[in-house]
């Protein structure tokens, strides 16, 4: 599978840090890969990649005259909402394949209507409170509390915040505004109980669900966060989900006439109800490694093989998936203690890497990187992926990579946040 994509042109846009790994597994496949954004000369994904290209990457026209110039193949990103329509338009220009449709687009970058959409197919979400701008104060005495407050039109727990009563609803209103491009904002029902990720594939207007994770913080932080401290798959709750929601959700994306792609869906599940607050037609909740390891595929090779052949998978092939996993998964994200700082000692790492439940680790930072995300609500600075046999055999191996990590500054404290007690969080059988 995937044999055919070696020599092939890829065009990425974005240079976030997470999407080196993106990049390398382009290449590992034989794929040449150009990397086009705004970012620092010397941001990961460019330095991973064949070509780097400091450029606006919203620029249309000039994509696509680069394209032509370039010879390019595919078209991709991962990430960034805001590049999903350009990648869109550059496909409809140039023809080159590219999964996302204008309403999974718009699904991915306006939360009312996915809301709607949800409405629409039954899918469950929060109920929305009708807000007047110009009389918050009014509005705010009819709302039931607490309420979440966000930008219709931004991602990744920007500009979102938690509104516990009426006399903070006009902070929390303002604070999204800022972060909203279009001045647009969305006020809902808290919901409560243990979040989760869902990972979904679709194929030939086919969608499987690839993995669903549960995603547990430190009750220091904040519900408005970009990363969690640690992930649990497959979820406790992912036999419910399959049996109540899940013909739902696939039910939405076959209505939505969604022929392929990488969706990832992000809610809270209790004792009374499974509900959405988020869908991203993009790369995003995937930890692709720990989908090939209990799959046998990845997911990135599949994105990589549909902007480039215009199918996920190779025509004929068979491909049938069970998220419940022969096994189950950790994931740590291990987070900054500091919004700024230079790292000047990393220690254990290479005993981490070296152990076989080990499936990939990814490091945004390296000894002599500087902090510098005043603007982050969080800082991750490594991720750990993992497999195992049993929740027992996770716990154990889960409890010695956070003894072994060890991230120091210039002063020789350490730069790491306080980790989640896995021992403490129940529910998990195998």
């Amino acid at each position: 599978m995937f044999e055919g994509l070696a020599g092939k042109r890829l065009l990425y846009l974005g240079g976030v840090p997470r999407a080196r790994y993106v990049v390398d597994r382009a290449k590992k496949l034989g794929i040449y890969v150009i990397v086009v954004d705004l970012e620092a000369e010397n941001s990961p994904a460019k330095a991973a990649a064949d070509e780097a290209i400091y450029h606006n990457a919203k620029d249309v026209d000039w994509l696509v005259d680069l394209c032509k110039e370039k010879k390019i193949d595919g078209i991709a990103t991962g990430y960034i909402d805001f590049l999903l329509p350009v990648c869109r338009e550059l496909s409809d220009r140039t023809g080159i394949p590219y999964y996302a449709t204008e309403g999974m687009i718009l699904q991915s970058t306006d939360k009312l209507y996915f809301k709607r959409t949800c409405e629409k197919y039954g899918v469950p979400v929060p109920k929305t409170y009708e807000i007047d701008l110009k009389n918050i104060e009014s509005s705010a005495k009819k709302l039931s509390y607490p309420v979440f407050v966000k930008p219709r039109d931004a991602s990744g727990a920007r500009g979102a915040s938690v509104c516990y009563k009426a006399e903070d609803l006009k902070g929390a209103v303002d604070f999204a505004l800022s972060f909203s491009k279009r001045k647009v904002i969305t006020v809902e029902e808290f919901l409560e109980g243990t979040e989760f990720i869902l990972d979904y594939i679709i194929i030939d207007g086919k969608a499987q669900l690839m993995s669903m994770a549960d995603r547990y913080s430190t009750s220091d932080r904040g519900k408005a966060i970009n990363n969690s401290n640690l992930m649990l798959l497959p979820s406790k709750n992912i036999d419910r989900y399959l049996e109540t929601v899940d013909p739902k959700v696939k039910a939405m994306f076959e209505g939505e006439k969604y022929k392929d792609g990488i969706i990832f869906l992000q809610g809270y599940v209790n004792e009374n109800y499974i509900s959405f607050y988020e869908m991203e037609g993009r790369l995003g909740g995937t930890w692709p490694f720990v989908d090939e390891y209990f799959h046998k595929v990845n997911p990135l090779d599949m994105m990589f093989n549909q902007t480039i052949t215009g199918h996920m998978i190779d025509p004929g092939t068979e491909l049938t998936i069970d998220a419940r996993f022969d096994g189950c998964s950790s994931i740590i994200y291990f987070l900054s203690n500091a919004k700024e700082g230079k790292i000047s000692k990393i220690e254990g790492l290479n005993e981490i890497k070296s152990m076989p439940e080990v499936v990939s680790v990814l490091e945004y930072y390296h000894e002599g990187d500087v902090i510098n995300a005043h603007n982050l609500n969080d800082v991750l600075l490594i991720a750990v992926h993992m497999a195992f046999r049993s929740y027992e055999e996770m716990k154990e191996k889960t409890n010695y990579v956070y003894s072994t990590l060890k991230i120091f500054d210039e002063n020789r404290n350490s730069l790491i946040a306080p980790v989640i007690d896995i021992d403490s969080i129940k529910g998990y059988s195998k």
